[in-house]
């Protein structure tokens, strides 16, 4: 946004349209940085514990109370990024103010993301609570305890199959792209491998399932 606003005010200021982007870049990534961290960090000193009763219940509770918050943040973030389109066109077309126009652009479109991931980061807290009787904080790779609990005698196969699959994956793509020299359609191989992962990972469950 400071790139369009400085940027039609003469050569003199001309390179201060560049110097502020990369200062709030620089903000930016300072505070998100350090939060990130320190969100990771809590999950982790919680992965693969034992929930309680009480403790899910509780995680239902707080669901249940944020859901109304929670749908209302997500509606507002996403209307704010479809108004964000025609405030760009009513500014530029109709009133002639194109820096305007784009700044309220990227002004209207960055609280609607924010609304969005705020609202979602908490309301996904809750559900991990609610989920499975482990806490599990990155649900493509839940711990020991937390995988057997889904996946039962399975476990130990989908813990081998999720290490390899994906990085499999990509030496094929690189490789066979190599050889064959098919990279404009050789990466429809990942367009492929998600649904068979997906699969392979829901029969494990079913099979546990069956088993039960």
């Amino acid at each position: 946004m400071s790139t369009v606003v400085f940027s039609d005010n003469g050569s003199i200021i001309a390179a201060l349209p560049i110097v502020f982007f990369f200062i709030f870049i620089a903000l930016g990534v300072g505070l998100i940085v350090p939060a990130g961290m320190k969100y990771f960090k809590t999950f982790e000193t919680l992965e693969d514990r034992p929930l309680t009763q009480e403790t899910q219940k509780e995680g239902r509770t707080q669901v249940k109370n944020y859901e109304k918050s929670f749908r209302s943040g997500l509606s507002l973030g996403i209307g704010l990024c479809i108004l964000a389109i025609p405030s760009i066109v009513f500014f530029s077309e109709f009133l002639h103010l194109d820096t305007v126009g784009i700044s309220t652009f990227f002004g209207i479109a960055g609280i609607g993301v924010f609304l969005i991931v705020y609202t979602s980061i908490i309301y996904n807290g809750f559900k991990k609570m609610t989920k499975s009787h482990y806490f599990i904080s990155d649900e493509d790779e839940p711990g020991p305890r937390a995988t057997e609990e889904t996946y039962g005698k399975n476990a130990p196969f989908i813990n081998f199959f999720r290490r390899i699959y994906w990085p499999c994956i990509v030496v094929i793509y690189f490789l066979g792209s190599s050889i064959t020299g098919g990279w404009s359609y050789s990466w429809l191989i990942f367009v492929i491998a998600g649904p068979i992962y997906s699969f392979v990972m829901e029969q494990g469950a079913r099979n546990k399932n069956e088993e039960q």
